[in-house]
């Protein structure tokens, strides 16, 4: 199954389609900041270099987890958690697709799931 299927059939499946691919891309986003070398010509330069870099990275950061909070709080509001079923969807765009759901609706996706591959 593709991960854009999730939520087939659900109310507000667009909304959830958007939440999954977001939390998705915040996860990517986090990992994909990298800290670039250290660079100059004595010990305080890269000292100050380290820590400059170390802002700018942590700026990032924080608007990664903002953004991700906000998510969290739109899901909250409607009783909805992040499930991973990644062991039975196709990785879609280099983007696993978790269902956003409650409890009891992911036991109904995890049992259709189960069905169709046996």
């Amino acid at each position: 199954m593709k991960g854009s299927e999730n939520h087939i059939g659900l109310e507000k499946k667009e909304i959830r389609d958007y939440i999954s691919k977001s939390l998705a891309n915040s996860y990517t986003r986090e990992y994909s900041y990298q800290k670039e070398p250290i660079v100059g010509d004595n010990p305080q330069e890269r000292e100050i270099n380290r820590l400059e870099q170390d802002i700018e990275h942590s700026k990032k950061l924080i608007e990664v987890h903002k953004d991700r909070l906000a998510i969290l709080q739109i899901m909250r509001s409607e009783g909805w958690e992040e499930h991973d079923i990644s062991d039975y969807i196709v990785q879609e765009k280099g983007v696993w697709l978790h269902f956003i759901g409650t409890e009891e609706e992911y036991q109904v996706i995890s049992k259709k799931i189960e069905e169709n591959q046996h």
